[in-house]
């Protein structure tokens, strides 16, 4: 059993979901890419179908040090989401750090633009001092 299957509110919680989906990186030049390793090894585990390629983003602006509105501004006008799934699908969005919400908060804006309903998030941590 893996680390994953062990906990047992982890497991409950990804019962709900039909597909795992990533935000995309603002850092592509890493040679590995933490949140997709985690969402698709989640995937394998739960048999969700994972997906990297739900958003495409032109941003390459670290956010980490911008106000929530700064974050929100940049980031709204490059972000495209391809209609490759059914809107009534249940959808976990996988991100790496919760800080102000922005970031998740604007896909999750477009998600529901497009018609999608049932949006879900995770992330791997969340920054100390996130409101």
């Amino acid at each position: 059993m893996s680390l994953l299957e062990q906990n047992s509110d982890f497991s409950k919680f990804m019962q709900k979901f039909d597909y795992i989906v990533t935000i995309p990186p603002t850092n592509k030049n890493r040679p590995f890419q933490p949140v997709d390793l985690f969402a698709r090894s989640v995937a394998e585990t739960y048999h969700k179908i994972y997906r990297n390629d739900l958003f495409k983003t032109t941003n390459t602006i670290e956010l980490k040090n911008k106000s929530r509105d700064e974050k929100r501004v940049i980031l709204r006008p490059t972000i495209i989401v391809n209609e490759i799934l059914p809107l009534d699908a249940n959808l976990c969005i996988f991100d790496d750090v919760y800080d102000s919400g922005s970031t998740l908060s604007v896909y999750a804006e477009l998600l529901k633009e497009k018609g999608f309903q049932h949006i879900y998030v995770f992330t791997l941590t969340k920054t100390k001092n996130s409101n």
